[in-house]
């Protein structure tokens, strides 16, 4: 993998599969994480909360609803990790993935450490708890598996407390703050989330990257990951501004693009 902080001016960016290759098989299982690899992605992001016995699971909604056969607004905090691997997670994209489960970060990582780097978001929204203990488990988790270096593995979130709860853990654990300016305050730099985190790289939509943030990054030696690029006209603008990796649905069609 190409480190993140080494890299040349002019490189390509690297691919990045969003919730694995969430377009081409059910995202957030081990069958998107291995198709993200099988096209040519350097990189996998990936949802993690935790199950009511504290392990760290990889689901990105608040409900098992859309992506498991529970089909019920039931949460996964509110079932323990035997319980969950009970579920079935690929058939609701296509029956092609029957059989599929909720994975946990250590399995993840187990599979694919050194073969994709891993950008793990900290979900926090509205109906997650704010005080459930994730940034100490997925610190132990990371620190099990000798996971500090930031070619290897990002920890992302869009709430500044939860990176900064991680810095404060751990200053190895490499951090990216997500953010979306609607989301800010009026007048709030983003930049200024560096500081409040101790994140080494920003992760901005690609809707709002343009020639000035990427100049202003790159004088601050600071990473710029954007999220989440699916069109070609949008992935080939991205690739023009020199961003350092994107994050697409699609890792296949930003691989070829990037080949051509």
């Amino acid at each position: 993998m190409q480190p993140l902080e080494t890299r040349p001016e002019k490189i390509k960016p690297l691919v990045c599969g969003h919730r694995g290759a969430s377009g081409d098989a059910p995202e957030n299982t081990m069958a998107a994480f291995h198709k993200a690899l099988a096209v040519g992605a350097d990189w996998i992001e990936f949802d993690v909360q935790l199950s009511a016995d504290g392990k760290v699971i990889v689901l990105h909604d608040d409900t098992l609803q859309r992506t498991t056969n529970l089909r019920q607004p039931l949460r996964p905090v509110e079932f323990s990790l035997a319980e969950l691997k009970k579920l079935e997670a690929g058939s609701w994209f296509s029956p092609a993935f029957a059989g599929e489960h909720i994975p946990t970060l250590d399995e993840v990582l187990e599979e694919f450490r050194g073969r994709l780097g891993m950008n793990i978001e900290i979900k926090s929204r509205p109906g997650f708890e704010a005080d459930n203990g994730i940034e100490r488990k997925v610190a132990e988790v990371l620190v099990r598996h000798h996971l500090f270096e930031i070619e290897q593995v990002l920890v992302s979130s869009f709430d500044a407390g939860r990176l900064a709860a991680l810095h404060a853990l751990d200053e190895r654990l490499p951090l990216g703050a997500l953010y979306s300016p609607k989301e800010l305050p009026l007048g709030f730099d983003p930049f200024h989330l560096l500081q409040l985190t101790g994140a080494r790289a920003l992760h901005p939509p690609f809707k709002v990257v343009d020639e000035v943030l990427i100049a202003r990054a790159k004088k601050a030696g600071v990473l710029v990951n954007t999220w989440t690029v699916n069109e070609l006209p949008d992935m080939q603008r991205m690739v023009d501004l020199g961003l350092d990796m994107l994050i697409t649905n699609y890792p296949a069609q930003l691989r070829e693009l990037l080949e051509t």
